[in-house]
């Protein structure tokens, strides 16, 4: 078993470095403040004051929620590869904290637990990331079907693409949430989950399924 936890350790490593080198163009999508001229207001409800910035006279708004998260996401992500992982699970309960959807957090800290043998909440995390990225693809299918008969075909294809997006995304913590599985001894879960991934083009599950789920 020692052997199969350091594969699956390697391959969560591996594909969330992948992720943080694709995400730096796109940021989180979560619920953000709205920035004013007198402070921004989040989820707390809670006007924070502007910076002014004294060398330009230039007025620095706060950063949103989306953007908080992102920033202590990048900061857990090179603990996580410097191997601080307290410090990578701080940071990202905190990226968290500032964007409950952040799915890419959840599915971040969850291999770090996983690395940990806390299983259990791994497990809870990767059930909250495929919660999160199912319910936003729904959204996005839908948005999509009323800009086509808006007829804007580019916006609908914009939200298509998304879809596509998460689909992929989707079959990857299939992927690791079945893993998760199957070291907690659940094969009929485990196996559930593989042949999930598999249906949604994560056919790196295929070597599992036959190996283990006979199929």
């Amino acid at each position: 078993m020692r052997i199969k936890i350091i594969v699956f350790i390697s391959f969560i490593l591996l594909s969330s470095d992948i992720w943080a080198q694709t995400q730096g163009a796109n940021g989180s999508t979560g619920t953000t403040g709205v920035a004013g001229a007198t402070g921004a207001t989040g989820a707390t409800g809670v006007a924070t004051p502007v910076k002014q910035v004294e060398s330009s006279g230039a007025v620095e708004l706060p950063k949103t929620e989306s953007e908080l998260a992102l920033e202590h996401f990048n900061k857990a992500q090179v603990q996580q590869s410097q191997k601080e992982y307290k410090s990578a699970l701080e940071n990202y309960d905190k990226a968290i904290e500032s964007d409950s959807v952040f799915y890419e957090a959840f599915v971040a800290r969850a291999g770090i637990r996983f690395l940990l043998l806390d299983f259990e909440t791994a497990l809870a995390d990767y059930n909250r990331a495929i919660e999160i990225t199912e319910k936003k693809s729904k959204q996005f299918q839908k948005t999509g079907d009323i800009k086509k008969v808006l007829d804007d075909l580019k916006g609908a294809r914009q939200d298509y693409a998304k879809v596509e997006f998460l689909k992929i995304r989707m079959g990857d913590i299939y992927y690791k949430r079945g893993s998760v599985k199957r070291f907690m001894d659940d094969k009929a879960g485990g196996c559930e989950d593989l042949k999930k991934a598999k249906e949604l083009g994560a056919f790196k599950a295929n070597p599992e399924l036959k190996d283990f789920c006979d199929q």
